[in-house]
């Protein structure tokens, strides 16, 4: 795996850099969030959020809150995935330089792998509209 497999993404001012495991994080900026591409057999789970769209399941790390914990929490919040065990594969260094210009640092989100145990129903606060699973190849042209 490398960078190249992960595109840089900017949107409403947001820039996405993604960087490896082996590279280098950046130590001084806060852990903000967490990711998880949820995979069966060779599909991988994607909801539809609103505002987001169709996107792997993630969200914010909440105070007092472990990253791996985090991530277990919004993959059943919003695709009612159960995960098996977690991999870290790197990290996205989010910078917003023109909504936050004193923060140099950005923002880093941590992005796992796993495997889904089981699917359960959507809990009823989900902001999902729904789930799929879809093809590595599918995945670019939803994401």
């Amino acid at each position: 795996m490398n960078q190249n497999d992960f595109p840089s993404a900017q949107w409403n001012g947001t820039e996405a850099h993604f960087l490896p495991l082996e590279a280098a994080i950046r130590a001084d900026a806060p852990l903000y969030a967490a990711l998880v591409f949820a995979f069966s057999a060779d599909r991988c789970a994607v909801a539809d959020i609103e505002g987001r769209g169709w996107c792997i399941p993630g969200g914010r790390i909440e105070s007092g809150e472990a990253p791996k914990a985090a991530i277990r929490r919004e993959a059943m919040e919003e695709a009612g995935l159960t995960l098996g065990p977690l991999r870290t594969i790197g990290h996205y260094h989010l910078l917003t330089p023109a909504l936050i210009p004193e923060d140099r640092r950005g923002r880093m989100v941590r992005v796992y792998i796993a495997t889904i145990r089981s699917r359960g129903v959507l809990p009823q606060e989900t902001e999902s509209r729904g789930v799929r699973l879809v093809t590595q190849e599918e995945l670019p042209g939803l994401y």
